[in-house]
């Protein structure tokens, strides 16, 4: 899924975490909209035309839209056809004080609760998660050793899994929702 929900009060735990992915995902255009006022149809429309241009290289584009909420029912109803069949190697990023958006947005979403303090839920299987990746690819970094070659893709990998381990912890984003990127982008 590329597209991604962050509701929720802390805006300033959000900006973290979107800094972090952004990173992550190796983008060649960030297009940031919304902050001064929510998006009408005609916005949407832009960015539909703006995200089915080819940017060049190999990374990725995004689009940060604050205030989502906000959006007129019009500018809904053309975004969801946006996040139904997105352009390839674009990934939205829907920011918001609440998730109350209409059921077929809701749907297409990966969300992302930004509220008081990190729920512990999750914590374990993360931990599980991670710690069983690792020594996985620690495995294939050994073997690709004796090979007389190491992998750049398996350290990447490697450096990915402590990247967003990081991010965790200084966005306080239930870390849960990071196993979902890992794995988007993996």
């Amino acid at each position: 899924m590329s597209s991604s929900l962050l509701f929720g009060t802390d805006t300033a735990r959000k900006r973290v975490y979107l800094e972090g992915v952004l990173k992550e995902l190796d983008t060649n255009l960030i297009k940031i909209l919304g902050e001064e006022k929510p998006l009408g149809i005609d916005d949407v429309r832009e960015i539909k035309r703006q995200a089915s241009l080819d940017v060049g290289g190999s990374g990725a584009q995004a689009f940060v839209v604050w205030r989502a909420d906000q959006m007129t029912p019009e500018a809904h109803e053309a975004f969801l056809k946006l996040l139904e069949e997105p352009p390839q190697g674009t990934h939205f990023f829907l920011c918001s004080d609440s998730a109350e958006f209409p059921d077929t947005i809701l749907s297409r979403v990966i969300k992302i609760p930004f509220y008081g303090e990190q729920s512990l839920e999750g914590v374990d299987e993360v931990v599980s998660f991670f710690t069983d990746t690792i020594e996985k690819l620690k495995l294939d970094l050994e073997k690709s050793a004796q090979d007389g070659k190491v992998q750049k893709n398996i350290l990447h990998k490697l450096h990915k899994c402590i990247r967003l381990m990081n991010l965790s912890y200084t966005a306080r984003v239930s870390p849960k929702y990071l196993i979902d990127l890992y794995i988007s982008t993996s």
